[in-house]
């Protein structure tokens, strides 16, 4: 089972581009079929000692290309995943009184996303959430991101962009119980007898990423999945921010339970605004 959960947190990471770049989709692609190639074990250079060895070397053979194969048939646009290292602003920001964040060892090795949990306050509710993101400045920011941030229409290479991000949004449920089937038929391959559905998502809301009302420099997107783990519901609030702030590029993911999605949407956005610590007024 940790196996399981382990590849399948990997698996949603690659998925929402933050495990590594990803190309960039063309609007709208036509979905591929998975051509599942089994693996040949050469076992000519290894003389096992029984049979059952050489069972063993094929089953993890396969495993491992199964694993491989665990891929999300919906690719991010490459100008969401930075290019550059970034800064874990809301480490050091000045937080409202009833936010308080507590840091995350980073989800990358190199110093690109940062994560941490935020506990926010709301009369006699103190609600948890996941919050990972970071943010950018120079030349290969400005490059990245600057496009999306200007005055008057945007660009047909910005619009095209962010239309790719909605499409992948929308079908991002798909995408994620893609993985999740292949990531379960990677760990029974390993010998784990456990259900093929064992854990699945619905996504019944979609807000597509579009400006914040009343923020010109803010943008902002959300989905409200359902996960079914071993037959648990798990309903989720997932609020995205993507902001200009001072001269600077930042970036929110803020995740937590359904039931408090009024209290996340407006901590991430007093989060995304948070000015420095030592900033003088």
């Amino acid at each position: 089972m940790k196996k399981l959960l382990t590849a399948i947190v990997f698996s949603a990471m690659t998925l929402t581009g933050m495990g590594g770049g990803a190309a960039e989709a063309a609007p709208a692609p036509a979905a591929k079929p998975v051509v599942t190639i089994k693996a040949k074990t050469d076992t000519s250079a290894v003389k096992p000692k029984d049979d059952n060895t050489v069972i063993e070397a094929k089953k993890a053979a396969e495993a491992s290309l199964a694993a491989k194969q665990v891929q999300p048939q919906v690719a991010l646009p490459d100008t969401l995943y930075p290019r550059t290292k970034g800064d874990d602003y809301f480490k050091d920001a000045k937080l409202k009184n009833n936010i308080t964040y507590a840091p995350l060892p980073n989800l990358t090795k190199e110093d690109i996303i940062y994560s941490g949990v935020v506990n926010v306050k709301k009369k006699d509710i103190t609600a948890a959430a996941f919050v990972t993101g970071a943010q950018y400045e120079g030349d290969l920011a400005d490059e990245q991101y600057s496009k999306f941030f200007v005055k008057g229409n945007l660009s047909q290479d910005a619009i095209r962009q962010l239309y790719t991000y909605n499409v992948a949004l929308l079908r991002l449920e798909y995408g994620l119980n893609d993985v999740f089937l292949k990531t379960a038929s990677a760990v029974k391959l390993e010998g784990e007898e456990i259900p093929y559905g064992i854990l699945s998502v619905r996504i019944p809301k979609v807000e597509q990423i579009h400006k914040l009302k009343g923020y010109e420099n803010i943008y902002t997107a959300s989905i409200n999945p359902v996960f079914v783990a071993d037959n648990y519901l798990i309903p989720l609030h997932i609020r995205a921010f993507a902001a200009h702030v001072d001269g600077k590029y930042r970036n929110l993911l803020i995740i937590g339970p359904a039931s408090e999605t009024d209290i996340f949407d407006q901590a991430g956005l007093d989060i995304i605004l948070s000015k420095p610590k030592d900033e003088k007024k």
